[in-house]
């Protein structure tokens, strides 16, 4: 039964509480909904807790914009398939509770309860609410099921606070182990929800099972933990959501306002297998599991983060001012997706209104390390870089030591099956500087033997993991694979965004042996038209670096610069017109045609149906070159070695320009073309 308490100074329980399955309509996330399917909501000074499996060993309380929730274990077994015709019960807000707790009073400690399931502390076996529409409790009766009633459509929602996001100040967990989560550890406060089909032995433990868990049930929107408020914190926190669309965190109720955000020590993991999306556009999908919409500012230190499939840290600054650090942070994907989303919108970022530091930070997927969108202002380093950052350690007391260092020698790691990084811009059309980026001392990797969980085993590849990519129900399935499948394994696949790159000591390894790839930006966002306008193109520089792997510039609507400032890089350079560029693709296409349709057979008796979404080579073509009409005047690569920097040609290559800096090297056959532009032949072998 739900309890109401209102204007308290603290709540300090040590009941055993059920979570009841009422539930409210919701299209998207409402703080309102979610709260009425909450373990706990409070809405200013308001508290209302639903008493059920869900242990309170510490305080719960709010008073004068100071909210504290602290030694709180919330377990949910049944995220609930909702639809149209089920009963649903609604929570009136302004009515008063009474009744005595359905559930055993009593908790070992280490999260275990025995008090009843929450179907039945909370009424009938369905799980519908125990309440009258005014909020009182008979004690136990089931409210009568309204036919006429709309759907519940609001996923069971851990935590919800509804601070005043001028001067709330939420605290959430604390230094003190109290519980003991999935994971084995201890943290203070444990929220979890789950489906009543997932192998609650195994597979909620982050590093033990890499397979597709059968657990996609379609939820409806919920979050482990949504929270607004001036200033939320999280300490020593360990949150876990399984099914479709539901994320582990949220830090904000809408877009537009100003949350200050600090979590430590914490784990977030979400399992939702049924929404695995291969695109780069990821934004549409719900799941990420710390999904930060606030303007304001974000700093994550010592945080885990585990997937099934899409994302992990998500930055989604809209049109406001975000700052998002990531100190010592994890990010582990089992079949898809990414371990960093950096959302920016254009010049306003570039220019620092928007940044994202990472430091001393690991992130592997077998999708993508990091996606870069829309350009926000980033600097990625180490531990060590971290030390010059005078805002880095703002909020976080003590010090971070090398034994709790997450990647080796405190090296940021960036490891992603397909593309280590994308740097992708939505609106392509832009011609302007779209993302100002630094890496320093960091690694950037494809390479499958360097991509490892936790528990040993490898990640893989999204492109082999999901034998279903070629015929799913996302949009332009067999577009989507080529796409992917045509950059596969090159550490940046630089899409349609106009960047200033500069990587000073970074360690580049590739699957494929290409180090960056370009290309239009086929979105459908239809971003990609220039209409014959100069872009600023993309700009790349390597300092003090010792690479291997070739550069691949077929976005023929800009320019790339590359330089080499003290670098050795053993590869081939090419760039290509729009003509050349969609005979190169026609090609891969050819070569990858038989696989898909095997791959098209296979699914089709498997699953007994057409499978029409592969689409023709002709369909594929036209989605990968976009548009023909391009003369090849808007594209070129031009080359500058300096400070001594070494080229040691491996493969046939095409410049549009060419400087040699005093004391730099060359090693191949330079040939300069009538037109202008340079031939660099591999060196006769000796």
């Amino acid at each position: 039964m739900r309890k109401r308490i209102v204007s308290v100074l603290a709540v300090t329980l040590g009941s055993v509480m059920v979570l009841a399955g009422s539930a409210s309509a919701l299209g998207t996330y409402d703080y309102d909904a979610l709260g009425k399917n909450s373990g706990i909501f409070i809405n200013g000074d308001e508290i209302i807790i639903d008493e059920g499996n869900v242990t309170v060993n510490g305080e719960v309380s709010s008073s004068n914009g100071i909210i504290t929730i602290n030694g709180v274990m919330m377990e949910y077994s049944e995220i609930g398939d909702w639809t149209a015709g089920s009963a649903s019960a609604s929570v009136d807000m302004s009515g008063d509770s009474s009744g005595e707790s359905s559930g055993t009073e009593a908790a070992d400690g280490e999260g275990d309860s025995s008090g009843e399931s929450s179907a039945e502390a909370a009424g009938d076996s369905d799980g519908t609410a125990a309440e009258d529409s005014d909020g009182a409790s008979d004690g136990g009766s089931a409210a009568a099921a309204d036919e006429n009633a709309e759907p519940a459509q609001a996923g069971q929602t851990g935590i919800v606070v509804r601070g005043d996001v001028e001067t709330a100040q939420v605290n959430i967990g604390g230094a003190e182990d109290v519980f003991t989560a999935p994971d084995g550890k201890q943290y203070n406060s444990v929220i979890i929800l789950r489906a009543d089909d997932a192998d609650t032995e195994n597979a909620l433990k982050p590093g033990t099972t890499r397979s597709l868990l059968d657990n996609d049930v379609e939820t409806y929107p919920g979050v482990g933990l949504a929270v607004t408020g001036d200033k939320v914190t999280l300490d020593n926190v360990y949150i876990l959501t399984d099914g479709a669309n539901r994320s582990a965190f949220l830090n904000s109720e809408t877009m537009g306002q100003y949350v200050d955000t600090v979590i430590k020590d914490s784990t977030f993991v979400t399992l939702s297998d049924g929404w695995i999306f291969p695109s780069f556009k990821c934004i549409y999908r719900a799941a990420r599991t710390a999904l930060c919409t606030s303007y304001g500012s974000t700093w994550m230190y010592n945080t885990r983060m585990y997937s099934d499939s899409w994302g992990n840290y998500s930055m989604e600054g809209a049109n406001g001012i975000e700052h998002y650090y990531v100190i010592n942070g994890y990010s582990e994907s089992n079949v898809g997706g990414y371990g960093l989303f950096t959302l920016g919108m254009g010049e306003d970022y570039v220019q620092g209104n928007n940044y994202v530091r990472v430091y001393g930070s690991k992130m592997i997927s077998p999708q993508y390390g990091w996606i870069c969108d829309d350009g926000p202002n980033v600097i990625i380093g180490s531990m060590a870089d971290m030390a010059s950052d005078e805002h880095a350690m703002d909020n976080y007391d003590g010090e971070i030591t090398e034994d709790m260092y997450v990647s080796e020698g405190g090296r940021s790691f960036f490891g992603g099956a397909v593309n280590a990084a994308v740097l992708c811009f939505d609106m392509a059309a832009y011609t302007d500087l779209a993302a100002d980026i630094t890496i320093k001392n960091s690694v950037f990797t494809t390479v499958g033997e360097e991509l490892i969980h936790e528990d040993g085993t490898p990640v893989g590849n999204l492109l082999d993991l999901d034998p279903s990519i070629l015929h799913n129900d996302t949009i332009s399935a067999g577009m989507e694979y080529f796409g992917l499948a045509y950059v596969n394994g090159s550490v940046f696949w630089l899409r349609g965004a106009n960047s200033d790159l500069k990587l000073e000591n970074v360690e580049m390894r590739s699957e494929n042996n290409v180090l960056m790839h370009s290309t239009v930006d086929y979105s459908n966002w239809d971003g990609s038209n220039l209409a014959g306008q100069a872009a600023v193109g993309y700009k790349v520089a390597m300092k003090d670096m010792d690479v291997e792997g070739d550069i691949i510039h077929d976005d023929y609507q800009r320019k790339m610069f590359i330089t080499l400032d003290g670098t050795t890089l053993d590869g081939a350079m090419n760039y290509y017109t729009c003509e050349e560029y969609a005979a190169r693709a026609a090609a891969f296409i050819d070569s990858e045609w038989e696989a898909a349709e095997a791959s098209k057979a296979a699914w089709e008796a498997e699953n007994g149906a057409d499978s029409s979404l592969m689409g023709t080579k002709e369909d594929i073509l036209g989605w990968l070159v976009y548009d023909e009409s391009y003369d090849g005047s808007l594209t070129g690569l031009e080359l500058t070695l300096e400070n001594g920097a070494v080229w040691n040609v491996t493969g046939e290559s095409h410049l549009s320009s060419l400087t040699v800096g005093e004391g730099c090297t060359v090693n191949g056959i330079i040939t300069e073309n009538a037109d202008g532009t340079f031939t660099v032949s591999p060196a006769a072998a000796e």
